[in-house]
């Protein structure tokens, strides 16, 4: 994680002088260049050949999925990712994640449903497990097929939303400082917007 610390660094430095867009070109560029001290001295290398203890495995390759993630999404989204991958290692103690397959992903995927959470929740901890293995496959390359690619996603109920009442319109209309947020309030509210 160091190696993204001290992108984020940089990139922290840099904010108060560049725009959004030039500080995101910066910071693909610092990250670009980091990518190879991404795994320090200190933390290590391991070569996923070799047999080493799985708790040191499994969270040398949670490290590197973090690194190559947190390039992508916020640090909330990151957390989550990452609770996701751990949540499946506490599962699968026994076994790398780099020689999970189907059959650990489907019975994993079924203890969620015999939990008996939401189709909304089994169907982010999918989403999260999805994004961790396509980074095992294509990114880290150390998996030669996705064990998640023929576990579909549950299809989640539809949540109406609740209208506005009369009196939380006129509070909203009341709001309105001109003519064109007035209108533009009133189309939204007419069509169901």
């Amino acid at each position: 994680m160091e190696g993204y610390l001290l992108a984020e660094q940089i990139i922290d430095k840099l904010k108060p002088m560049l725009d959004k867009n030039d500080l995101k070109t910066v910071e693909m560029v610092v990250i670009d260049k980091l990518k190879g001290y991404i795994c320090e001295p200190k933390e290590p290398c391991y070569d996923l050949s070799t047999e080493v203890n799985y708790s040191q495995r499994n969270e040398w390759i949670i490290r590197q999925y973090a690194d190559f993630k947190a390039l992508e999404v916020s640090k909330s989204s990151l957390k989550q990712y990452v609770r996701a991958v751990r949540k499946l290692t506490e599962y699968h103690c026994d076994k790398p994640l780099d020689k999970l397959t189907f059959v650990d992903m489907a019975n994993y995927m079924m203890e969620m449903t015999d939990r008996e959470v939401s189709n909304t929740t089994y169907n982010n901890e999918l989403r999260y497990l999805n994004q961790f293995f396509k980074f095992m496959c294509d990114q880290a390359e150390f998996m030669s097929s996705n064990p998640l690619k023929k576990i579909r996603s549950k299809k989640e109920e539809d949540k109406i939303k609740k209208a506005l009442t009369a009196t939380e319109f006129e509070t909203l209309l009341s709001a309105c400082t001109n003519q064109r947020d007035r209108a533009l309030l009133n189309f939204m509210h007419s069509t169901g917007m």
